[in-house]
C-alpha cells in the first residue's frame, strides 16, 4: 500500500494476474512512495452529489483491500474473468474520502499502456461519459513525472526480445473529473474500453486532489440602539415647552450585545423653522465606540447637549439617525410641542364727559389669553393716561389683579380665560383724553390698545370786536379787533366765524391762529384747547377796506365745547362819502 496526497505512480496490471485474482486494485506501480500529506478541518462546506457516505468499518475495509493515498482510497473491481479481443472490457472503481475533511478538485487519471482504447467512464448512476483524454499540461509535475517510460522497464523489454511491449511503450493518460468528495464519503466510476491488440496492457491510477483547510470564526455582534430626547437644560426629557424656552437634543446608544462598537457617528437634518445656535440646520457629532453592556447595559450619552432654536410654535419631530461606520445604521424620532400664549386686550369707557359737575368715568380693562394650548404666565398689563389730565385716580375692582406703579399684576391665565379690573378719575381739563392699556405675558407678544374720551369743559368766556375808528371813508381802511377770554374752566374746540357787511372788502388777517379770507367771508383756525387765562385772551386783528356808504355792522359768532349755544357779537362802523377837494 502507497500512502501519497495526491497519489502518484505506476503499477502494472498484466492480465493473467487480473485473471487470476479477479480483483483489480489500484496502486502505485512500482515500489516508491512519493509525497505525504495531511489535511485539517473544522467544517464541513458541501459534498459531490454523486458520493455516498459510508460507515467506519466499510472504509477501514475499504482501506485495507484498496490502495489508500493519503486520505483517498481507491478500489478496482470487475465481473469479467477474462479480456477478449474486440468485445468491451468494464471495470470499476471505488473512489473513497477516509477523512473528515472536504477534498476539492478530485481527479482520477487512468493511464492506459498498450492495446486497450479506453472509451467512456460514468460517475456514479450518470449516463454521462466523463472520460476523455489528459492535456499533459493540466496534470501535476508529479504525475507528468510518473508517466514517462521508466528506463529499466524499457531495458526489461529488449532484454526479452520484445515481447512485452506495453512495458516499454508511454501510457496514454485519461482523465475523469469527480469534483468535490464530501468527508467520509465515496463515489464509483464505471470505466468501459475495448481490446485492440496485443498480449495484456497495462492501466494504472492516479488520483489528484486538492484539500480544504476551513476554520471557525467567530462571529462578534455589538447589538446597539440609539436614541434622540428633546430636553431641558438640565438634560430632563421635555414634551411641552414655549417658544422662547431653550430647548436641547441629546442623543445617546445603549450597547446590549457581546462585543464593541465602532465610534459612532450621528447626522440630523432639523425641519424648517428650527437651527442650532450658530443658526445651521444639519448636525453631525463624532462619538467614541460604545463597550458592551449586555442586558444592563447603560445609555452611553454621544456629544453635549444641543440648544436648538425654534421661529414659531408647533410640533417639532426630532429624527436622528446614528452609523457605527460599517453596515449597521439606526434611526430615532422624539418630538416636542411648542406653545406660544397670544393675548387679547380691550380698554372700555365713555366716548364723551363733561367737566361740569365732576364728572368721574369709568372704565374696564380686560386682557384675555385667546390661545388655543399655551397658559399665560405672568401677565402684566400697564395703563397709560396723559399727564396733567386727571386726577383722584382710583382702582374701583382689584378681586383679580395687583395694582402698583401703573402695572397691573394679573398672573396667569389659561387658554380661553380673561381677566378684568376697572379704574376711574376726574378729568381736569377739556379736549380729547388718549389713554392705553398695554398686555403683555411670558413668551407672547405684547398688545395694545387705545381709547379716547372726549371731555366737554365748562369754560367762562369773554369776547369782545372793536373798530379802530369810526366814521370811515369810502376808500379808506378800517381795522376790526376781537379778544376772547377764558375765566372759567380749560375749554376746547373754540371756534371763530366772522363775515364783512357789503360796502366792507377783506384786506389781510392774524392773531392768535390763522385769519383767511375771500372777499367777505372770514376763515379762523379754532383753538382746540383754551385753558383759563384772564391776562392773555386769545385776539384778532381784521383789516378791511370800505367800498361803499352807510352804516356797517360787522357779525362775529363764537362757539366752543364748553358752550351751550354760539355767542354773537357785533360791531357797526359809519362810512362816509369820499371827500371832495375841488
Amino acid at each position: 500500500m502507497i500512502e501519497s496526497t495526491p497519489f502518484v505512480g505506476r503499477l502494472r496490471f498484466p492480465l493473467a494476474a487480473l485473471l487470476a485474482s479477479g480483483l483489480f486494485l489500484s496502486a502505485g506501480c512500482g515500489t516508491e512512495a512519493d509525497r505525504d500529506g495531511t489535511v485539517t478541518t473544522s467544517r464541513v462546506i458541501t459534498t459531490n452529489p454523486d458520493a455516498v457516505e459510508v460507515s467506519k468499518e466499510a472504509r477501514e475495509e475499504h482501506a485495507k483491500s484498496g490502495y489508500a493515498f493519503g486520505p483517498i482510497s481507491v478500489t478496482r473491481a470487475t465481473e469479467a474473468e477474462e479480456a477478449r479481443s474486440g468485445e468491451e472490457y468494464t471495470y470499476t472503481l471505488t473512489v473513497a474520502n477516509n477523512s473528515d475533511a472536504m477534498l476539492h478538485n478530485v481527479k482520477v487519471i487512468e493511464a492506459v499502456t498498450g492495446g486497450f482504447d479506453l472509451r467512456s467512464g460514468m460517475i456514479g448512476e450518470s449516463k454521462d461519459n466523463m472520460v476523455r483524454p489528459a492535456n499533459m499540461q493540466e496534470l501535476s509535475p508529479e504525475i507528468q513525472a510518473a508517466l514517462q517510460p521508466q528506463p529499466q522497464a524499457q531495458t526489461e523489454a529488449r532484454t526479452e526480445g520484445g515481447t512485452d511491449q506495453a512495458a516499454a511503450q508511454a501510457p496514454t493518460p485519461f482523465m475523469i473529473p469527480i469534483g468535490m468528495l464530501g468527508p467520509n464519503s465515496q463515489v464509483t466510476v464505471k470505466l468501459t474500453g475495448l481490446p485492440t491488440s496485443g498480449e495484456s496492457f497495462d492501466t494504472c491510477t492516479y488520483v489528484d486532489y486538492t484539500p480544504s483547510i476551513c476554520s471557525t470564526v467567530a462571529i462578534a455582534r455589538p447589538e446597539w440602539v440609539f436614541g434622540v430626547m428633546v430636553t431641558d437644560a438640565e438634560g430632563n426629557p421635555i414634551r411641552t415647552a414655549y417658544v422662547c424656552d431653550p430647548i436641547y437634543l441629546r442623543y445617546f446608544a445603549m450597547n446590549t450585545g457581546d462585543a464593541a462598537t465602532k465610534p459612532i457617528t450621528v447626522t440630523q437634518t432639523l425641519p424648517q423653522g428650527f437651527t442650532t445656535e450658530d443658526g445651521e440646520s444639519e448636525i453631525s457629532l463624532e462619538g467614541d465606540a460604545i463597550e458592551p453592556g449586555g442586558d444592563n447595559a447603560d445609555p452611553v450619552y454621544i456629544g453635549d447637549l444641543m440648544l436648538i432654536k425654534a421661529t414659531g410654535p408647533g410640533t417639532f419631530y426630532a429624527t436622528a439617525s446614528a452609523t457605527d461606520g460599517s453596515i449597521n445604521r439606526a434611526d430615532d424620532t422624539d418630538r416636542v410641542t411648542l406653545v406660544k400664549p397670544e393675548l387679547n386686550v380691550t380698554i372700555d369707557g365713555p366716548a364723551q364727559v363733561s367737566l361740569a359737575g365732576g364728572a368721574k368715568p369709568n372704565y374696564t380693562v380686560r386682557v384675555t389669553n385667546v390661545s388655543d394650548n399655551a397658559i399665560a404666565r405672568d401677565t402684566v398689563v400697564a395703563l397709560n393716561l396723559p399727564e396733567g389730565t386727571g386726577r383722584d385716580f382710583r382702582i374701583t375692582d382689584t378681586r383679580e389683579v395687583s395694582y402698583e406703579d401703573g402695572r397691573f399684576q394679573v398672573g396667569t391665565i389659561d387658554p380661553g380665560e380673561s381677566r378684568a379690573f376697572r379704574f376711574e378719575f376726574t378729568p381736569i381739563r377739556g379736549g380729547d383724553l388718549a389713554m392705553t392699556a398695554s398686555a403683555s405675558a411670558y413668551c407672547a407678544d405684547a398688545v395694545t390698545q387705545e381709547l379716547t374720551t372726549n371731555v366737554l369743559a365748562s369754560p367762562s368766556f369773554q369776547f369782545e370786536v372793536v373798530d379802530s375808528a369810526d366814521p370811515v371813508v369810502v376808500g379808506q381802511n378800517v381795522v376790526y379787533t376781537i379778544e376772547a377770554y377764558n375765566e372759567g374752566n380749560a375749554a376746547s374746540n373754540l371756534n371763530v366765524t366772522a363775515e364783512l357787511p357789503e360796502g366792507l372788502e377783506f384786506v389781510s388777517g392774524e392773531g392768535t391762529t390763522n385769519v383767511t379770507g375771500s372777499g367777505r367771508t372770514l376763515t379762523i383756525e379754532p383753538i382746540a384747547n383754551m385753558a383759563p387765562d384772564k391776562q392773555t385772551p386769545a385776539q384778532w386783528t381784521v383789516t378791511a377796506k370800505a367800498t361803499s356808504e352807510g352804516k356797517k355792522s360787522f357779525r362775529v359768532v363764537f362757539t366752543s365745547d364748553g358752550l351751550d349755544k354760539p355767542y354773537e357779537d357785533e360791531e357797526p362802523t359809519n362810512v362816509d362819502p369820499a371827500l371832495n377837494n375841488e
